[in-house]
């Protein structure tokens, strides 16, 4: 099983069944289990899921926001916004 079929497996399992609670939900749902593959995050977000059994979704949400840079789309390092 990748790293991405374990990911998605874990949040569906864990989360799916709340999603539809509320739009809140939905949004956070949404939000971590498509970004991270995007971001190329999904090792990170896989260890944080594992060993945070008990962590919210908005608690898995509110780590992918920490580990994600802020204004940059996905695989955009930002590299080429550094001046020598």
């Amino acid at each position: 099983m990748t790293v991405h079929e374990e990911y998605v497996a874990v949040i569906s399992e864990r989360y799916g069944q709340i999603k539809n609670e509320s739009y809140e939900m939905g949004g956070y749902y949404s939000c971590v289990s498509l970004a991270p593959e995007q971001y190329k995050v999904e090792a990170s977000m896989l260890a944080f899921v594992k060993n945070h059994p008990d962590a919210s979704l908005k608690e898995v949400c509110d780590y992918f926001g920490e580990i994600t840079p802020v204004g940059l789309a996905p695989g955009d390092d930002g590299a080429d916004l550094w001046e020598d």
